[in-house]
């Protein structure tokens, strides 16, 4: 997976609820959510998310953005063009959390 082999530490799921049960037992960096048009409503799932973990990023993946800008609301920081690649996404990724040393310890997270 592009953010493993980055350093990353990923913790993949595919449902709402289970997204929730793992932010309940540690709070993530970061939430990278995909707008398959599922029906989720990543809104609320992020701002949901924030409520247990406040200083968590949210990104959304989404097919409907052309082009990476901020997010709709205060509950998502970004969202990225499916359109765009990986390697525009991990430069958001980048940004966002900061950069990994040969460790793949966190260096620095902007301010």
């Amino acid at each position: 997976m592009l953010l493993e082999h980055f350093g990353y530490v990923v913790l993949a799921t595919t449902s709402v609820d289970d997204a929730k049960s793992i932010v309940k037992q540690r709070c993530p960096d970061m939430l990278l959510m995909d707008n398959n048009d599922s029906g989720v409503d990543f809104e609320q799932l992020a701002e949901q998310v924030k409520g247990m973990c406040p200083d968590v990023i949210t990104v959304m993946l989404s097919p409907y953005y052309y082009g990476s800008h901020g997010g709709t609301n205060d509950a998502i920081d970004r969202i990225v063009a499916k359109d765009d690649g990986p390697d525009v996404l991990l430069s958001h990724i980048q940004e966002l959390l900061g950069s990994k040393d040969a460790m793949g310890r966190r260096m620095s997270r902007p301010v």
